[in-house]
């Protein structure tokens, strides 16, 4: 989720240079390709790494608490439903965020431009 908020915020920075972009001969489509990469370059790695440190998180924990279970946990239990639940709702915003900025106005873009910053 927060990936989606970073795409949103990193569209409001780069506005003077999607406007220079747009004035050099950059087509609607070329902008918006530069942006669904920068989600999913954004999204994949994010996934990766999160799912990584909640793993290396949740065995730390089993492994620590160990003691504290009557009996122990044999193995590690993943609640799949959950990671789902997560692993969509990461997917949903950023695929919102990358829409909404995908279909910015073209006058804001070349407001952008007259003014000289974003």
């Amino acid at each position: 989720m927060a990936t989606g908020l970073m795409i949103w915020l990193g569209q409001s920075e780069r506005n003077r240079t999607n406007a220079i972009l747009l004035a050099l001969g950059a087509s609607r489509r070329q902008m918006r390709s530069i942006l669904w990469g920068e989600a999913f370059v954004m999204f994949a790695p994010g996934l990766a790494f999160g799912a990584m440190i909640g793993a290396t998180t949740a065995f730390i924990l089993v492994r620590l608490l160990n003691s504290v279970f009557d009996p122990p946990p044999e193995a590690l239990r993943v609640p799949w439903n959950y990671v789902a639940i997560v692993v969509c709702g990461a997917a949903l915003s950023t695929l919102a965020a990358a829409y909404a900025q995908a279909t910015w106005s073209k006058e804001g873009t070349v407001r952008a431009l007259r003014a000289g910053g974003g």
